[in-house]
C-alpha cells in the first residue's frame, strides 16, 4: 500500500467542528494503487487510522517501491472552505444552469482537497 497522506489532527481540529475528528494524533492514509498509480475501485484498498504524533521521523523509501509510486511531499494548510451539497434533484434546466454557475463561483481556483468530504443532501 502507498502512503498518501498524513494529517496532524491538532492543526485541523478547528476545521472539523462537532468532534468529527480527534483533537490530537496523526491521521494516516494508505491506498493500494494500481501499477499505473491509479486508484482501484475496491473500497478495501484504503487503510486509514489515527496514531500518536510522538517521535516522528522520516523513513527511507523501501528499495522495492517503484519510482512512479514515490510521491513528492506537499503541504496543505488547513482552512475552512465553502461547500455546497450535490445538485438538488428535479431542477428545471435554467435552475440547474444557475446551480452550476454558483458552484463555479464558489469553487477554489486551486486543487480542492476536502478532508471530511462533501455535504450530504
Amino acid at each position: 500500500m502507498a502512503f498518501v497522506a498524513q494529517v496532524r489532527l491538532d492543526e485541523v481540529a478547528s476545521c472539523a467542528p462537532g468532534g468529527a475528528l480527534p483533537d490530537e494524533g496523526l491521521l494516516i492514509v494508505f491506498v493500494a494503487l494500481e501499477a499505473d498509480g491509479g486508484y482501484p475501485a475496491n473500497e478495501r484498498a484504503v487503510h486509514i487510522e489515527v496514531v500518536p504524533a510522538t517521535a516522528l521521523r522520516r523513513a527511507s523509501w523501501p528499495a522495492r517501491l517503484p519510482e512512479e509510486l514515490r510521491f513528492d511531499e506537499a503541504q496543505l494548510p488547513p482552512e475552512p472552505i465553502p461547500a455546497l451539497p450535490p445538485v438538488p434533484s428535479a431542477l428545471s434546466a435554467a435552475d440547474e444552469a444557475a446551480w452550476w454557475d454558483l458552484v463555479d463561483a464558489t469553487s477554489p481556483a486551486r486543487p480542492d482537497h476536502r478532508l471530511l468530504g462533501t455535504l450530504a443532501p
